[in-house]
């Protein structure tokens, strides 16, 4: 008799545990879970509202904007970051900045590319803000001059939580 309550015990101990696991597995994927990509490339045509964009590398490779100025395409250059909202909830992104590696960061006021801020991402959705790359170019060469760093800069957004995420890419400017 001892042995079956045992195995019982045991038995009941462990569907606790799987239950309370799944419930944290369950509550975790059931919350926003942004993801960010920096972006660079370069807007097409004037007033066109299109842009030719991809991910910067792991390593730093930016898009290859030269050839697409050798096929004639001279607008000017952008930088910028994609959102993704891999979970289940939606969340509110309320701004996007670019980081330098000193700690400087730069906000686009007024020269963003995108929707307006705040801004509601849906669970499975994605969204983009851009910002010419001249006017960070100049920040970032400041930057440099001030505190002797490099010249390598990050993109994040704040979240209406207060959370922050960044890219894990960085590009130099």
């Amino acid at each position: 008799m001892d042995v079956v309550t045992l195995i019982i015990a045991i038995l009941g101990f462990v569907i606790a545990l799987v239950s309370c696991v799944w419930q944290i597995a369950t509550w975790f994927w059931s919350t926003a879970r942004p993801r960010a990509t920096m972006m660079h490339g370069i807007i097409v045509g004037p007033g066109t509202g299109t842009a030719m964009v991809g991910p910067i590398g792991k390593n730093g490779a930016p898009f290859p904007v030269k050839q697409m100025r050798r096929q004639g395409y001279n607008g000017p250059e952008i930088i910028g970051i994609e959102v993704v909202n891999h979970g289940r909830a939606p969340m509110t992104v309320t701004k996007f900045g670019l980081k330098h590696e000193s700690g400087v960061g730069f906000v686009p006021i007024g020269e963003a590319i995108g929707p307006t801020f705040p801004h509601r991402i849906e669970a499975g959705a994605s969204q983009s803000w851009f910002a010419p790359i001249e006017m960070i170019r100049e920040g970032v060469s400041a930057a440099s001059d001030v505190w002797k760093t490099g010249r390598a800069v990050s993109i994040e957004a704040t979240l209406a939580t207060g959370k922050t995420i960044k890219t894990r890419q960085s590009m130099q400017i």
